[in-house]
């Protein structure tokens, strides 16, 4: 009895240590993902194929965080590779880069595409010899994005200008939106 009891403390400790190292890890890996990054200059160059839109903004005060919600486009071009940034420019002229996470709005390819939108977005992928490719159609859904930070280090009572950022692996493309968010 004394042997079996032995090896359930062990397995109980071992079950135990595993679970701490996760959620300790996940923690730090959620605190990163609130970081707010400090930016001197923006790299990118503004175009008419950028399109976006932010849809909400929403300060939560228990946990000192602002959610900021939306999603940017390259016209013509399908969004599977492309890396969005959300930034902040205070009054100042302090600028702020925030982590985002890409979500999926097949709305947006929907709206884009039309009549000739369909549920088989997977047509449209680059292949060689473009084999399957639609024409005249690209997949958005890709296209939505989320940036979540702690507002904590930002200067309170103060406006911040909201700019999208999108990077295609050749080019950087950069847009002012009309939105603000107020800390």
């Amino acid at each position: 009895m004394k042997i079996v009891d032995k090896k359930l403390i062990i397995l109980l400790v071992v079950i135990l240590l595993s679970i701490s190292t996760v959620l300790i890890g996940y923690d730090l890996d959620l605190k990163n993902q609130l970081k707010i990054y400090n930016m001197n200059k923006i790299v990118g160059v503004k175009s008419n194929k950028l399109v976006y839109n932010i849809d909400s903004i929403n300060l939560d005060e228990a946990s000192k965080t602002c959610t900021i919600e939306g999603w940017a486009i390259l016209k013509g071009t399908n969004c599977y590779n492309i890396i969005p940034t959300v930034i902040l420019k205070g009054k100042n002229g302090d600028m702020y880069k925030l982590n985002t996470r890409i979500v999926t709005r097949s709305d947006i390819t929907k709206f884009y595409n039309g009549s000739l939108a369909d549920t088989n977005t997977h047509l449209t992928c680059e292949t060689i010899g473009n084999a399957g490719v639609t024409k005249y159609k690209n997949v958005y859904d890709n296209s939505g994005l989320i940036a979540k930070f702690n507002f904590e280090e930002l200067k309170k009572n103060e406006s911040y200008d909201i700019g999208i950022q999108l990077d295609d692996n050749s080019v950087v493309y950069f847009g002012w939106t009309k939105s603000k968010v107020q800390i």
